[in-house]
């Protein structure tokens, strides 16, 4: 049977583990960096990590995970839907 996608077999599971992996990482982001926020506000430090710089890293993985998406879903040209 002829790939239904360009990128296939094993190379296409890692991609889609790479996708989970920075979705899973996504999902919790701002909790994490709230989380730290509020531990460097009670011991009276400033955070070293900005809201904008954590603003910025959070839209560099949103484009990496929709790049990554785009990849997965190129139709292989040569695919025929006949059985």
């Amino acid at each position: 049977m002829n790939p239904q996608f360009k990128i296939h077999g094993q190379e296409r599971k890692a991609l889609k583990k790479q996708v989970g992996l920075l979705r899973r990482s996504i999902s919790n982001f701002w909790h994490h960096w709230q989380t730290n926020d509020d531990m460097y506000n009670i011991f009276g430090h400033e955070n070293p990590w900005p809201k904008e710089e954590a603003e910025k890293h959070h839209a560099i993985i949103v484009a990496e995970i929709e790049e990554k998406e785009k990849l997965l879903a190129v139709a292989y040209e040569n695919f025929d839907m006949q059985i």
